[in-house]
């Protein structure tokens, strides 16, 4: 049925691009956005597991170990550069409402292309390019297509739905990504609502149709106004992955060793995500609430947490979890700098399953059982100042803030967070002496202390001055109150996969600057 569906749009299109009038006009333009940032005392510069893999033994901890990114107080360094992100575009649109649109970008961070390459000597030379320019988008969409409102787009695209909390293309600098689907989209659109329906191929290895492939599909509901002045979303998104993912490939006795014992199967990833978004204004009020629920299995994430000495990761992980996030913001037009009051907040649920039962350990020793977190797919929003640089997952938060305009170009906000773990990790007895830290019982990995699940508080000013409509400069600094959680080491990024200990309570800071134009 799929493939049929696929064929069908492909033919839908082919017949699109062949039906093409004549050229009525061409679009240029583009965007720049520079970004500089200092990170203050929160970079780990050594390669060291906060725990050695010793002392964890039969425990699945996880791809990365213990290892952690960031670090503050003694030992801690800083983090400081400027990157840039150029986009350029182009649209022709013809008759018949049929249109193309093309761009390109370009992400570096100030330095890497520099063409002097040995300004000692004068020795210079061309600059190292590439990597640096990619297509960013290109596509033919077709609109009114058998019946008014219908629009079909197919070729590499931007996808951006609601708030692009699950599904977006642009989540920011720090680092500049980007995100773009080779996909094909038909979205129809009415008065009062609007379908949206898509496919995407996120990796392709020209085997048989669908094997051994990556695919994400989804189904986007909006009710543009359910009540006065408030729409719902309600969507549904698929994310299948078709790869062989077993830990260990030998040969034909190991393999039938492998399916009599059920151990090391390889399984289709089935991500499931449903959820609804209301969102609107009311008087003085804007507001936003959403709620996600996912549940999916894969061995392929499984086997990412084969046990410390062990063999197997956990072939049968399954996981079925929510999500959510809201906002809901007071304006004051009618006072002095026109203040808007907010406060909002997220959760994120997981389970951390790197402890080990005492059964486990004496019977099931050297089999993995995985750690699942909601898997934020392919969001554009950033959750904090700090550690969501790539997949922040397992905690909740809430945080509230205060934006003015003093003047009419310029506004100055001051927002505070405070976050936690939703799943805490289970570290082993230990005890330090000076700067050592002494485990007496790893030969007894199920003998554990829970570490704190608070994360602690952040604070953030920022000041944005708005020179004209097309061009911009915001600066901010935030500051970052570690809690005992983040000390003792808790699994968050790289969604939950990756550990972060601080190792010292002392606190951290962030500033930054940036400009964009468009045009």
């Amino acid at each position: 049925m799929l493939k049929k569906s696929f064929l069908m749009f492909l033919t839908i299109s082919l017949l699109c691009v062949l039906s093409y009038g004549e050229l009525v006009s061409v679009e240029v333009g583009g965007k720049l956005e520079i970004y500089g940032l200092y990170y203050h005392g929160f970079v780990e510069p050594s390669d060291q597991d906060r725990i050695p893999s010793w002392a964890l033994p039969g425990r699945s901890i996880g791809p990365d170990g213990t290892y952690s990114a960031y670090r503050t107080g003694k030992g801690s360094t800083g983090s400081a550069y400027v990157e840039q992100r150029t986009r350029l575009h182009t649209r022709a649109i013809m008759t018949d409402n049929v249109s193309a649109f093309i761009e390109v970008d370009s992400i570096d961070t100030w330095g890497e292309d520099f063409r002097s390459q040995d300004y000692l000597t004068g020795r210079d030379g061309r600059g190292n390019t590439i990597d640096d320019i990619e297509l960013f988008q290109a596509y033919i969409q077709c609109k009114d297509i058998g019946t008014e409102g219908l629009t079909l787009t197919i070729g590499r695209q931007a996808i951006d739905l609601g708030s692009g909390w699950l599904v977006g293309s642009d989540p920011g600098p720090n680092p500049f990504v980007g995100l773009s689907f080779d996909a094909i989209r038909l979205q129809y659109e009415q008065e009062v609502y609007m379908l949206d329906v898509f496919y995407a191929k996120l990796l392709e290895n020209l085997g048989s149709f669908n094997h051994n492939d990556v695919d994400f599909a989804g189904i986007y509901f909006t009710w543009k106004e359910i009540i006065e002045g408030s729409g719902l979303d309600i969507y549904y998104f698929l994310l299948r992955d078709n790869r062989k993912n077993e830990v260990t490939d030998g040969d034909i006795f190991l393999e039938t060793f492998e399916r009599i014992f059920d151990r090391d199967n390889s399984s289709t990833t089935y991500i499931h995500t449903v959820g609804a978004r209301f969102f609107g204004e009311y008087d003085k009020f804007d507001y936003e609430v959403e709620f996600a629920y996912q549940w999916g299995e894969s061995s392929a994430f499984g086997n990412l947490f084969v046990p410390v000495d062990g063999i197997y990761g956990d072939s049968d992980a399954d996981w079925a979890l929510p999500a959510g996030h809201f906002e809901v913001g007071y304006s004051i037009e009618e006072m002095k700098w026109t203040p808007r009051i907010y406060i909002g907040g997220c959760y994120y649920g997981a389970e951390d399953n790197r402890s080990l039962s005492f059964r486990d350990w004496l019977v099931e020793i050297g089999v993995g059982e995985a750690s699942p977190s909601f898997n934020r797919l392919f969001t554009a929003t950033r959750e904090d100042n700090f550690i969501d640089l790539s997949g922040m997952t397992n905690f909740w938060q809430l945080y509230s803030g205060i934006s003015v305009k003093p003047v009419e170009k310029v506004e100055v906000g001051f927002e505070v967070a405070y976050l936690q773990a939703v799943s805490a990790f289970d570290k082993p007895y230990s005890f330090t002496i000076g700067d050592i830290e002494f485990y007496p019982l790893s030969p007894f990995p199920f003998l554990t202390q829970t570490n704190s699940k608070d994360l602690g508080w952040q604070t953030l000013l920022t000041l944005t001055y708005q020179y004209s409509e097309d061009l911009s400069f915001e600066t901010g600094w935030s500051h970052f109150f570690i809690g005992d959680g983040l000390v003792e080491g808790t699994f968050l990024d790289n969604y939950a996969t990756s550990f972060i200990s601080t190792f010292n309570d002392d606190d951290a800071d962030f500033f930054y600057i940036s400009t964009t134009i468009e045009f």
